[in-house]
């Protein structure tokens, strides 16, 4: 008796999975998307994404996955437009990988005072996040020698003007002070079982 009861409650279980959100069909084809990303197969991933973004269910987690396959393409501008549309989630989390991956972008192409603000936002919504902590000390550095070279330029040239990278140092430093930054160690790779 004991076993029909839970035989009864599995298929409750399964038909409400099946009718909720979309249907079963939408949570397939992201899991395809999210596999084949994760095999390296971007094209397919982008055609799974696609489907489920026609659908018009879970578009910002959605427009999320489609700008990170932009970025695995090589398509800077696609992937910045996907990860724009993804802002309007309501998740802190969701918004934080969004605007953690536009300062990686930006980073990328040099816009280093971007990147500063994308990951200076990150860090807003999440405050103990090491990778955003170190990819904003990384900014910070590079605002800095941009800084410094300009100074330079503009002293061989005789203005004599100074320039941001001073005040640059001076958050680094306070940054520094502020929090004890640690590079976490490296973690060994899991091993494997053999079965």
């Amino acid at each position: 008796m004991e076993r029909s009861f839970l035989t009864i409650l599995l298929g409750l279980v399964v038909v409400v999975l099946f009718f909720s959100c979309g249907g079963i069909e939408t949570h397939v084809e992201v899991l395809k998307g999210n596999y084949a990303f994760t095999r390296g197969e971007y094209q397919e991933a982008n055609i799974a994404y696609l489907r489920v973004l026609q659908k018009n269910i879970h578009t910002g987690y959605i427009s999320y996955n489609l700008g990170n396959v932009y970025h695995a393409l090589g398509e800077p501008e696609a992937a910045r437009e996907e990860w724009v549309r993804s802002l309007d989630t309501g998740d802190n989390r969701l918004l934080f990988r969004v605007l953690f991956n536009q300062g990686v972008l930006s980073y990328e192409l040099g816009l280093y005072e971007e990147a500063y603000v994308s990951f200076r936002k990150a860090l807003v919504l999440d405050p103990g996040d090491i990778g955003a902590k170190v990819n904003l000390e990384y900014c910070l550095q590079k605002i800095n020698r941009q800084g410094s070279r300009q100074a330079s330029q503009s002293t061989q040239s005789g203005t004599g003007k100074t320039t941001p990278g001073d005040d640059v140092e001076r958050v680094l430093e306070y940054i520094r002070h502020r929090e004890s930054w640690e590079t976490p160690e490296p973690e060994e790779p899991a091993k494997e079982l053999d079965w």
